[in-house]
């Protein structure tokens, strides 16, 4: 996608020679329509076609058929997008399962978002890779021509050229994250079965509160190629094996994404993960390497997880794949970053007898370095990331250039078995730790993950209002300088089951509008109470929590504090001092404070919990 970029004088010669393409007589382009004549810039310019010849597998754009757009934009600049094939459907929910029905709209599809405002002329060009490459053009002159024109959208994300910790839009104005996972099928929880109805209700959720941010993942039931298997969901049947997309789980994809976009909610896009290729050898949900399209035993190309890395076949299989996620939803802009790999160290897991993570990590650096090139070859716009359960390895992957932002998951059980010395469940502290520790990446950092306990009875049995392990990690992963929130693990049976969507609002309003780059990391501490902020020196954001108002303290009665008093180094003037009840997104008071010596002195009224001050210098 988007990646052949020429001079106008080059689009002047390709404008000369538009005409003299080899037309096949065996086969045209019939039925063709777009969306609309004018398009949003940044919008999604939609076309739909049908060929009078059909092919085994229109999946494979090297042996059977492959469809391109070349786009010339208003500047001249050409654009090569690829094409995919869609099947349609309708949905219905008979009981607790969400049923999909064709509905007979299936086409060859085109999806593309302009980036500039004005005419954009294009052509669609179809490879017979069955019939010596012989070559159409649609139109077989002449272009077909649409109009770009004006809208609000900011663009795409990118990572920000003032301060590398964090994400701006095209327009250079910030992005900040708040939100959580939403992968579909959850461990002991929801099992998704109500597929695009769950995410109807999910997605609405985190939008009424402020939320912007989620991840999707291509696997743990939304697979796109995966095996059948008779006794699971009833999309299942649409599973054909390695280098065939499941078609129900694509328009449901589809469905979520248009939702997100609605919603204005962003998302992290996984690929692969890791319970795909583990050891586990039971049916549904346990799906692992043995029911994997690329396992020799299912008519894949490899015979064990290692040779998944090395294997040119399985690498060619990856990068069909990879053409065709871009392809169907490289348009949107709410696609935060691709993932690669939830968890590529798979636990340590994975592996075969007398393999491990560490042994394979030279060839699974060669493989992202290879895939993340690829990507961004297909679709400059969107960002790489890749995701490890180990927050201590992928050094070597952080490092390439084409790995845009650095992510990390953590439940904070282990903690004390793991790197960083901290207690088990800590988790404000540990959270700055983390960041901190990726600095030296000069990339912006997620925390993918994180949660209590892996399978989540710690927060469901003593956080069930989410007021500690939960609220705590949101206010503490902002006010440490993470590009977003921590992203908690468990969304169906945790925070939807409980009704903890509430806890974004506040955050929400505290950030609205506000520009957290160029700032550092400021903390306190005195024994009672911490800080943790973000400064420059003249403006300031803090988190002020009661030190034993935390998981690790659960069983502490929750007091009033009372007389604290916060000592902030700013330069001397008038500041406005805002305070905000974290859990109610209320303002308990604004004040006027002189600061004089370098310091400003806050006297904070009584509260429980924990509190949120925003310090600005007016300008007189």
């Amino acid at each position: 996608m988007y990646s052949n970029y020429f001079l106008l004088a080059i689009v002047i010669l390709f404008s000369s020679c538009f005409s003299s393409k080899t037309t096949d007589k065996d086969f045209q382009v019939i039925s063709y329509i777009h969306n609309s004549d004018e398009i949003p810039r940044l919008g999604k310019y939609e076309a739909t076609f049908n060929l009078d010849k059909s092919w085994d597998n229109p999946y494979d754009n090297v042996n059977e058929v492959e469809v391109n757009a070349y786009f010339a934009l208003p500047n001249g600049i050409i654009e090569k997008i690829p094409g995919f094939w869609y099947e349609g459907f309708g949905r219905n929910l008979i009981g607790k399962d969400e049923h999909l029905t064709s509905n007979g709209n299936n086409s060859w599809m085109i999806r593309y978002s302009p980036k500039l405002l004005g005419d954009y002329k294009c052509y669609i060009e179809i490879i017979d890779r069955t019939k010596s490459n012989k070559i159409i053009r649609y139109p077989s002159n002449g272009f077909l021509i649409f109009t770009s024109n004006n809208s609000p959208e900011k663009g795409f994300l990118k990572v920000s050229e003032s301060d590398w910790a964090y994400l701006d839009y095209e327009d250079n104005t910030p992005y900040i994250g708040l939100g959580h996972n939403l992968v579909g099928w959850e461990w002991n929880g929801t099992t998704n079965s109500r597929g695009t109805y769950d995410y109807d209700d999910w997605l609405g959720k985190m939008a009424a509160n402020g939320a912007n941010m989620a991840q999707f993942d291509f696997c743990e039931t939304d697979q796109l190629e995966w095996t059948f298997h008779k006794d699971e969901l009833p999309f299942s049947n649409a599973w054909k094996g390695i280098g065939k997309y499941n078609q129900q789980n694509s328009w449901k994809m589809d469905y979520r994404f248009e939702k997100a976009e609605q919603l204005g909610v962003f998302f992290r896009l996984s690929l692969l993960h890791w319970e795909d290729f583990d050891k586990e050898t039971k049916s549904y949900p346990h799906y692992g390497w043995n029911r994997n399209p690329y396992n020799l035993i299912n008519g894949g190309p490899v015979a064990n997880v290692s040779d998944f890395f090395t294997d040119n076949s399985a690498k060619d299989y990856f990068k069909q794949y990879a053409r065709y996620v871009v392809a169907r939803w490289g348009y949107s802009k709410n696609i935060l970053t691709y993932e690669l790999w939830n968890e590529a160290d798979g636990h340590d897991i994975l592996w075969g007898e007398g393999n491990s993570f560490k042994s394979n990590q030279k060839n699974i650096t060669a493989w992202h370095s290879e895939m993340s090139n690829y990507l961004k070859q297909l679709d400059p716009n969107h960002l790489v990331t890749t995701s490890f359960a180990n927050t201590d390895y992928g050094a070597d992957i952080w490092k390439l250039p084409t790995i845009d932002l650095t992510t990390a998951h953590r439940y904070t059980f282990y903690n004390q078995w793991l790197p960083g010395n901290f207690p088990q469940f800590e988790t404000e502290n540990f959270i700055g730790y983390l960041i901190e520790s990726r600095k030296k990446y000069n990339k912006p950092t997620i925390i993918g993950e994180q949660a209590l306990s892996a399978v989540g009875e710690a927060q469901m049995e003593n956080d069930q209002n989410g007021d500690l392990g939960f609220h705590n990690m949101l206010w503490a992963s902002i006010m440490q300088k993470a590009l977003g929130t921590s992203m908690h693990w468990y969304w169906g049976k945790y925070i939807d089951h409980f009704d903890l969507y509430y806890h974004y609002k506040p955050l929400s309003i505290f950030l609205k509008d506000e520009d957290l780059r160029n700032l550092t990391v400021h903390k306190t501490e005195n024994g009672i109470v911490r800080s943790y902020g973000l400064k420059n020196n003249n403006k300031a954001y803090v988190w002020v929590q009661d030190i034993n108002h935390t998981y690790i303290n659960r069983e502490l009665p929750i007091n009033t504090i009372k007389g604290q008093i916060l000592n902030f180094p700013l330069d001397d003037g008038k500041y406005t001092v805002e305070l905000l009840n974290t859990f109610t997104g209320v303002i308990i008071t604004t004040k006027t404070i002189i600061c004089k010596s370098g310091k400003l002195e806050i006297q904070i009224p009584d509260f429980k919990k924990d509190i949120a001050i925003k310090i600005k210098k007016t300008l007189n």
